[in-house]
């Protein structure tokens, strides 16, 4: 083969290519325009609407849809939760969220409180005892 051979081989497939893309479009252009005007009768768009919804091809793609949803709001809230979770999950974080400062004051109030209980204790001996 040489090369004009070539040549007019790769210019026919491109032809072929360009009437088969025309050949596509018209007939997507003519779907659409019957779409239209069935759905710009008020009956008939409402007997098309009412029909749709009855399809089971038309509930199985809606419910995948909506499974297709769920699955990447979950996933964005799963990757938004992360970063997030990184941040606290530092070195020097992770000590403070092990051993938060409310249980340090709470053990601190508890002390507190046992020395007052123990002084109100001994109050109350040298007060009965001077009686």
């Amino acid at each position: 083969m040489t090369t004009t051979d070539q040549n007019e081989k790769q210019q026919n497939q491109q032809q072929e290519e360009k009437t088969q893309n025309s050949l596509n479009l018209a007939i997507l252009g003519g779907v659409v325009g019957a779409g239209i005007g069935l759905l710009s009768s008020p009956q008939t768009s409402k007997k098309v609407l009412s029909r749709l919804g009855q399809s089971e091809i038309v509930r199985a793609t809606g419910q995948e849809l909506r499974r297709n949803a769920q699955d990447i709001l979950t996933q964005q809230a799963m990757g938004a939760l992360r970063q997030t979770a990184t941040g606290y999950l530092e070195k020097d974080n992770l000590s403070k969220l092990l051993a938060p400062k409310k249980k340090k004051k709470m053990h601190q109030m508890n002390r507190e409180m046992r020395r007052k209980k123990s002084a109100k204790a001994q109050k109350w001996k040298r007060l009965s005892t001077k009686s």
